[in-house]
């Protein structure tokens, strides 16, 4: 079986196409690598952030549908998407949340910032462990490249059978415990219980992981 090497891409769905571009490129300093359409019905627009070069593991994707609701996050669902900061950058990036009045909470022992995009998607920026991390800077960025968005480190997936979920992970994807799916990097898929029966609903923060 091929060795499962990190993070492709993750998609989620957006209700605007304006707001997400707005908040992906212009606050967040991502490229807007491409735009294209859902494959299965081309009057779906896709769009894929990531560094200049669209590097796999840096892209986040949302196909766009302007009527759709917002989702119900009970069992499963997939959570928080965590992406990775340059070392010592959470004060540029707290001041620049900020200064576009987006709100966010700081967990200092974490070296993390949590915030939520324009439909509602919870993201983390975590500081890397190492220094000299990189991928393709961003020319002609506002954003100087030591502050720049690194790549996506960590998924959370949110189930009531955690340990089947497991089990699933390393038979079949043959993830090692916990599930470091690249032990030279820090990408990371993290289980968390959810403690409820009713089902989750599709919606504008739905995920999707592409390994």
């Amino acid at each position: 079986m091929p060795e499962v090497k990190g993070f492709h891409h993750i998609s989620a769905f957006t209700k605007s196409m304006e707001d997400n571009l707005y908040f992906y490129t212009h606050i967040m300093g991502l490229r807007l690598v491409k735009q294209t359409v859902h494959q299965e019905n081309f009057q779906t627009p896709h769009l894929f952030y990531g560094d200049y070069r669209g590097t796999p593991g840096t892209l986040l994707t949302f196909f766009v549908y302007p009527n759709i609701g917002q989702s119900y996050k009970n069992d499963p669902y997939f959570g928080t998407v965590t992406l990775t900061i340059p070392k010592g950058s959470m004060k540029y990036w707290k001041n620049r949340l900020k200064h576009y009045t987006i709100k966010f909470e700081t967990d200092i022992e974490q070296s993390s910032i949590n915030l939520v995009d324009p439909d509602g998607l919870g993201l983390r920026l975590q500081e890397s462990i190492d220094r000299n991390l990189s991928t393709a800077p961003i020319s002609g960025s506002e954003i100087n490249e030591k502050h720049q968005l690194i790549q996506i480190s960590k998924v959370d997936i949110h189930t009531s059978i955690v340990d089947k979920e497991k089990q699933f992970l390393k038979n079949w994807l043959a993830l090692s415990d916990p599930f470091m799916l690249n032990p030279t990097s820090e990408e990371q898929i993290n289980l968390i219980e959810s403690h409820t029966d009713d089902r989750s609903r599709l919606g504008r923060v739905q995920l999707i992981i592409l390994l």
